[in-house]
């Protein structure tokens, strides 16, 4: 045995990106099996109307995390100090805490006057306040690792929060059966982002320290001096969030809940593969950008073009598997409900390959160009939105319009390329 050591020493990545990327891609993998392991099981167990509700409160959930913290959590990693950037947590924990409370006031005083499709979710929307809490907490400690460098904490709270998320959806089935389904999904949505926040905050190593030194005056300094980053990060946050939550609320406008179920149920399994590479890179890559771009431009242009190489390669094998969806769909979860799913996942591959090789790399926030990334989220959900409504009054069924959508996403990323691109040519 030897030749082990050696073996394992020269696999072992050199660098701090490649060994983070490792780190992330092989949590996310398991993280990613999970649901698509339980896939077959949970679509036995909830119906397509089931998972069409959870697409709209996990539409609602994302569109909530994009205000909640003000996106002060972007300018963690670029922040000067350690100091610094623990203002910033506690200023968009306080933010958070806001939020939730007014989601809470939101629900208490009714829901009336809010769109049919939204008002669909019924009492299950008072899980709401408790998955924001957890996820923007979340999202506010995942900032804190990528400014250190080291994900690993970040790809074990990844597999925590799935493993309780697919438990608890298991488990829940029996217990609400006879009752709306959606229970037990969004409960499941709730324990993963509280369990995976626990393995984030025992893995902070220091954060606890610096936070004891945060005093009003350091707070009120890091609020000053950044709250026009975080001003644009809310608005791109938004923009960006909305040009994905809205679609299965719009789709709901022409489209029964069940169809809204089998656009999101194929959305889970394709990009279930994507999220293994998208986390692996997308955090890897932001730590290096933060890094280089204030101190070696040319090499972060190298890698990036080297990295949107790469990243083409592996979407060839996920558009396959995609395009083959109408032969295994049906008879994998359930040929009865969900055959007509294969052609939904088959008519995503045009978006998919944009996922897979654009969205990762994407990085304006680092240039200081949130203002580009918003103007161009704006135009995708402008696109977005006039494709849907158009479809729908012109009557064309669930796969073709996923088709039109997926022509205008891909579309869109070429943009988003261009203008990566322009700012690495930025002085």
């Amino acid at each position: 045995m030897a030749w082990w050591p050696d073996l394992r020493e020269r696999l072992r990545p050199r660098s701090r990106f490649a060994r983070n990327v490792w780190q992330v891609a092989s949590a996310s993998v398991l993280a990613q099996a999970l649901p698509l392991l339980a896939a077959p099981l949970l679509t036995r167990l909830y119906t397509p109307a089931d998972f069409g509700a959870l697409a709209l409160f996990a539409s609602v959930l994302s569109l909530g995390l994009a205000v909640a913290t003000g996106r002060v959590e972007w300018s963690v990693p670029n922040a000067r100090s350690a100091g610094m950037a623990a203002c910033l947590l506690v200023l968009g924990a306080g933010l958070l805490l806001l939020a939730t409370a007014g989601v809470g006031a939101v629900l208490a005083a009714g829901s009336a006057w809010l769109p049919a499709a939204w008002r669909s979710l019924g009492p299950v929307g008072w899980l709401l306040p408790l998955a924001l809490l957890g996820a923007g907490a979340q999202q506010l400690l995942v900032a804190w690792h990528v400014r250190s460098g080291e994900l690993a904490a970040s790809g074990r709270a990844r597999v925590a929060q799935s493993v309780a998320n697919v438990a608890v959806s298991l488990a829940a089935a029996p217990l609400w059966s006879g009752l709306q389904g959606l229970w037990g999904l969004a409960a499941g949505v709730v324990a993963g982002a509280w369990w995976g926040l626990r393995t984030l905050w025992r893995g902070a190593a220091g954060l606890g320290a610096v936070l004891r030194r945060v005093t009003r005056r350091r707070l009120a300094v890091a609020a000053r001096r950044f709250r026009a980053e975080a001003g644009w990060s809310t608005v791109v946050s938004v923009a960006n969030t909305a040009s994905f939550a809205i679609v299965p609320l719009l789709l709901a406008r022409h489209h029964s809940a069940a169809e809204v179920g089998l656009y999101a149920l194929m959305q889970r399994v394709a990009l279930g593969p994507v999220g293994v590479i998208g986390a692996a890179v997308s955090q890897s890559f932001w730590a290096e950008a933060a890094r280089l771009v204030h101190s070696d431009k040319p090499a972060l242009r190298r890698l990036y073009l080297a990295s949107t190489r790469r990243l083409a390669w592996l979407a060839l094998p996920l558009s396959a598997l995609a395009l083959a969806g109408p032969w295994y769909v049906g008879p994998l979860f359930g040929a009865a409900q969900w055959a007509a799913a294969g052609a939904v996942l088959a008519a995503s591959v045009p978006m998919l390959v944009g996922q897979v090789v654009v969205s990762p790399l994407s990085h304006l926030v680092v240039h200081r160009r949130q203002h580009w990334q918003a103007l161009w989220d704006a135009a995708r959900i402008a696109a977005l939105a006039l494709v849907i409504e158009w479809a729908g009054r012109a009557g064309w069924g669930l796969a073709a319009t996923v088709l039109a959508l997926s022509w205008v996403m891909a579309a869109m990323y070429a943009v988003l390329v261009a203008l990566n691109l322009r700012a690495l040519r930025a002085g």
